[in-house]
């Protein structure tokens, strides 16, 4: 009786913290379900690929028995259903060896595996099957970004009569990644042939998975307000400004939260010295620690950034301004990935000033390191859907200087105007090196007051979750 009352919730993601990670979508999905999770009427479920050589905590995930077979325009493939539970959520792992057991999660030496399409469409096809056999009776499934947008068409398609009482939540957490292959891959799902067309999936000659998510989803999130609106428009739109607003009809932004039980400086073991905000002068001792672990000084300020080195996070612009400006006067530690030539570029800069630190990959105990010790935290980027490293970097202290766009522009308010932050608006090297001459002489000035401030917001999921549970009731017509 008490699965009968229920409200079940079923995520599709192709990431899942703390399992597999390559960005925030993992903590999203992970966050947004622990957080719903926690509402008693609501049964909620996380379903996720299985990456055999990725895969983190593996030996936890423990075989259903349960399999199904994927008949495809290229084979028949089978899955295999694992599971994990934990926090009031069980997550489902799917299980295939040909699709899952490679040394990437997308691509392989900086190339996106070319079967892309086929490895998360039977993924979704397989996930639609598994609800079924588990007899979990959705009421909604929420997709997140292209890799699960195959799951709401084929819901309005080959599914269209076992999911007809089940409603389909897209959740766009970075238009730029949209799903895109040639012609052919519709046969190769077993895909209606009617679904080449300018109104469905076909997309200049090829056909866009999340374009067509986007038409068949009951309801369309992105990650902040103002991403949503940004998106409409031709230079955000990445090329689908025109289905964005003839959609917005059921487009909503909801701003992204952080989980409060992983990113606590209070309770973190992967810091010096833990801190709250009644205390905010430990976090000097972190600062401490961390220049004297690169050889920087600890009386100047320490500018962090944990991202990937890309033109949309900014590196482009870093890079410049922070030639330009007078390194005797900051330190700069700098921790990701990009291409080689960004990254190469990093190296030259590091090697040639002493007081810029690149460490290349990612390293989760750094990371926080980085978050603790920083006074400031760089986030200039083009565009931002959401941004979860500015809400990360205000739990603990550290003083956000960001552009403003997307949920950066949500999220963090500028001191000049009452609020707790250093934002601007052009993007450019120029505009930059002024916000960080501006944060040098707030460094000297107000910090601890700006601390004690922003450690005291609110970033948590709570306030999103509850918004989530508002927007699947849109879906049903506020009939639970």
């Amino acid at each position: 009786m008490d699965k009968i009352q229920k409200f079940t919730i079923i995520h599709i993601s192709s990431e899942v913290y703390p399992f597999s990670k390559t960005g925030g979508l993992a903590d999203v999905a992970y966050s947004l379900a622990k957080e719903q999770s926690k509402d008693e009427t609501l049964r909620v479920v996380i379903f996720s690929p299985f990456y055999t050589n990725l895969i983190n905590n593996s030996s936890e995930i423990t075989s259903t028995g349960l399999i199904t077979h994927i008949n495809s325009g290229s084979g028949i493939f089978e899955y295999k259903l694992c599971k994990k539970a934990m926090n009031n959520l069980t997550i489902y792992f799917l299980s295939n060896e040909y699709f899952f057991g490679r040394s990437g999660f997308y691509a392989e030496d900086g190339k996106d595996y070319e079967d892309n399409d086929l490895r998360f469409g039977t993924f979704c096809n397989a996930c639609l099957r598994f609800i079924e056999q588990l007899k979990l009776s959705p009421n909604i499934i929420h997709c997140h970004d292209w890799q699960s947008s195959f799951a709401p068409i084929f819901m309005k398609t080959l599914y269209r009569n076992e999911y007809r009482n089940t409603k389909s939540v897209l959740t766009i957490h970075n238009l730029a990644f949209q799903g895109i292959f040639h012609r052919e891959s519709i046969s190769r799902l077993s895909l209606p042939e009617t679904l080449f067309h300018v109104d469905k999936l076909e997309y200049y000659g090829k056909i866009n998975y999340l374009k067509g998510a986007i038409i068949y989803a009951d309801m369309v999130t992105t990650v902040s307000i103002s991403y949503a609106e940004e998106i409409k428009t031709t230079e955000f739109g990445c090329g689908l400004d025109g289905i964005m607003s003839k959609y917005s009809f059921k487009l909503k932004g909801i701003l992204n939260g952080i989980d409060y039980d992983v990113w606590n400086p209070e309770h973190d073991d992967l810091i010096y010295k833990a801190y709250n905000r009644a205390m905010p002068e430990d976090k000097e001792e972190n600062k401490k620690y961390i220049t004297g672990k690169f050889g920087l000084s600890s009386n100047l300020p320490l500018f962090g950034m944990v991202s990937r080195l890309t033109e949309q996070k900014g590196a482009d612009i870093i890079g410049e301004a922070i030639t330009k400006i007078d390194l005797e006067r900051a330190n700069f530690i700098f921790l990701g990935d990009g291409d080689n030539k960004t990254t190469k570029y990093f190296e030259d800069i590091s090697k040639k000033h002493k007081n810029v630190t690149l460490y290349i990959g990612y390293d989760e105990a750094l990371a926080h390191e980085i978050y603790a010790a920083s006074d400031f935290y760089l986030m200039p980027s083009r565009f931002e859907p959401c941004g979860l490293s500015q809400m990360i970097a205000m739990r603990y202290g550290t003083i956000p200087l960001v552009r403003n766009t997307g949920g950066l522009k949500d999220s963090v308010v500028d001191v000049d105007l009452g609020g707790y932050g250093i934002v601007f608006s052009g993007y450019s090297s120029e505009a930059l090196l002024i916000s960080l001459q501006r944060a040098i002489k707030i460094y000297y000035r107000s910090t601890k007051a700006m601390r004690k401030t922003i450690m005291g917001l609110n970033f948590s999921w709570t306030r999103s979750a509850k918004e989530y549970i508002g927007l699947y009731k849109d879906c049903f017509g506020h009939l639970f």
